[in-house]
């Protein structure tokens, strides 16, 4: 059995031994699995697998595998710096990958999605990725799966970018009508969800404060019930920026700061920490007790 996947794919997740286990077997139990132990039962192989995204199959992977392993391994690695906004480290990965038309066949919905999005949030032929996202629509199928809502997203993260927010809206409201009628099945696909809510959310932080805090605040307790740390820098620091837009109550403020860089240094995610770093001076909080955390 290829525990060392297993292992790799917790650490890459940030979970720790403890957490990966809570609710489903002791750390004890899946500390002995991973030093080459004994194996838990199928029940608790399976919930822990499920946890991190994997199938069981995948511990059973050959040589044959590797280069399927790679391309997945790839993709997730693209994926998760889309979510902490290292979108040049992403199109590089992505830049990596030559697929077959075999491999296209099992890989390339995710594979166009990350990269619709990188080019959308990059500023690059936006329109061109605009008609992709459309492209696909038309050619899926009746029924409404992750990638359909993934492209539904794109195009209002595709107008949106454009300035017609009307149509943004509709595949927005489109989206989050539908987003909470999808039953996740794996950790890649909460993923998925969380990265469209959060854009809803994104997108609704200009025109309704109300809405998009409700769903940043959706995220964040997504996040704590599936043990995933990965958006909650990005949503508690837009919950800070909404509440600077509205009411701008100071304690919430300074609150939502400290929370948005504990989680940015859990993930390393550079990006948020310097952007957490230009609010506070833009908002004049240097001279607060908190700046000193900042600081370390």
């Amino acid at each position: 059995m290829n525990t060392e996947h297993f292992i790799e794919t917790r650490k890459r997740l940030s979970l720790s031994q403890e957490e990966l286990a809570q609710g489903i077997c002791t750390q004890a139990t899946l500390s002995r699995f991973e030093s080459g132990g004994s194996i838990p039962s199928v029940k608790i192989l399976t919930q822990l697998c499920h946890r991190l995204g994997l199938s069981i199959a995948e511990l059973f992977r050959t040589q044959a595998d590797s280069r399927g392993e790679f391309i997945n391994d790839t993709l997730n690695q693209a994926e998760f710096d889309l979510i902490i906004s290292e979108y040049d480290h992403a199109n590089q990965k992505l830049d990596e990958l030559e697929l077959t038309e075999e491999e296209n066949e099992q890989f390339g919905e995710r594979l166009d999605y990350i990269r619709g999005y990188l080019a959308i949030l990059l500023g690059h032929h936006v329109q061109e990725n605009i008609d992709g996202f459309h492209a696909k629509l038309l050619d899926s199928q009746t029924e409404i799966d992750i990638y359909t809502l993934l492209n539904y997203c794109g195009l209002g993260m595709g107008y949106a970018y454009l300035g017609k927010d009307q149509l943004a809206e509709k595949y927005f409201n489109f989206v989050f009508i539908h987003v909470f009628d999808f039953q996740s099945t794996s950790t890649g696909e909460t993923w998925k969800i969380l990265t469209i809510l959060f854009y809803t959310a994104e997108f609704y932080s200009s025109s309704n404060l109300a809405i998009s805090n409700r769903i940043l605040e959706t995220i964040v307790s997504m996040c704590s019930d599936n043990h995933m740390t990965f958006y909650l820098a990005r949503s508690v620091l837009q919950l800070a920026e909404n509440e600077a837009a509205g009411e701008a109550n100071k304690t919430r403020l300074v609150n939502y700061l400290i929370d948005a860089h504990a989680y940015a240094k859990i993930n390393r995610n550079q990006v948020e920490l310097q952007r957490i770093d230009y609010l506070i001076k833009k908002w004049h909080l240097q001279d607060l007790a908190i700046s000193s955390i900042f600081d370390n």
